[in-house]
């Protein structure tokens, strides 16, 4: 598959987990935010 795609997964485990995956030329990105319930 080429091209680009998005994965994007939201966890509520006690905070707030959003986790970016891109795949793109063979090149992988991951970027994971956490963010704390107030």
């Amino acid at each position: 598959d080429r091209g680009a795609w998005l994965a994007l997964m939201k966890e509520q485990a006690p905070g707030f987990k959003l986790k970016l995956t891109i795949l793109r030329d063979d090149e992988e990105i991951e970027i994971e935010v956490e963010l704390e319930k107030r």
